[in-house]
């Protein structure tokens, strides 16, 4: 997965195509940041989301050679996802990739820039002022059911139209960190006992110091 970053944010993301799965009869759930993957183990994915596989099926292979690989799903009642302009995974070299069912994410796409601070409070205040000077015609949509594969460049948000029905949404992220948030879902088919890290209220960096 080591690749070298150039420091432009912004652009698409790379479209992984079109992954059919049938999510109507899955359960009603919120697991945020679950591993499935972790160094010298095999796979370990609970039954209830093992619908997950055709989307792992359709990733890079170099990307799940990653030492951990997390599961984030989704299926509530709207979004369940944070509102703004953000970057998955900022400041490292995670690969993050996405799927939904409905109400897709919107991604930056107008523009890129080599201009964004260190800072998490100050570079999501500086993606909010560049989302404004580009305009709606800088926003593109992906449709339903595509797999969507950023790294930390891409300039994203959950799409700000309302959501009144039931909605799946897929993350699964590509990591050599432990994320150890309070929060994160414990996956009991590993056995570890990882020290986790307080939440803030604002955006946090996914690995806890």
């Amino acid at each position: 997965m080591a690749e070298q970053w150039l420091d432009t944010y912004g652009g698409a993301p790379e479209d992984m195509g079109f992954v059919d799965i049938n999510v109507e009869d899955t359960e009603m759930c919120f697991v945020q940041y679950l591993p499935i993957a972790m160094p010298n183990s095999d796979y370990q994915i609970p039954e209830s989301l093992q619908w997950v596989g055709p989307l792992l099926s359709s990733m890079r292979v170099e990307d799940l050679e990653s030492d951990y690989i997390y599961l984030t799903v989704k299926k509530v009642f709207g979004t369940g996802n944070r509102n703004g302009w953000h970057c998955d995974g900022f400041g490292t070299d995670d690969i993050n990739y996405t799927w939904c069912d409905s109400h897709p994410t919107e991604f930056l796409t107008g523009l890129t820039t080599t201009d964004m601070p260190n800072s998490h409070k100050d570079s999501l205040h500086l993606m909010e002022t560049y989302a404004i000077l580009t305009g709606a015609g800088g926003i593109t949509r992906y449709p339903d059911k595509h797999l969507i594969r950023m790294d930390q460049r891409q300039i994203h948000r959950v799409n700000p139209r309302p959501c009144n029905h039931m909605r799946t949404f897929v993350k699964i992220s590509c990591s050599n960190e432990k994320y150890n948030m309070q929060g994160n879902a414990h996956n009991y088919l590993f056995d570890y006992d990882w020290d986790m890290v307080n939440r803030s209220i604002g955006r946090n960096h996914t690995v806890g110091g």
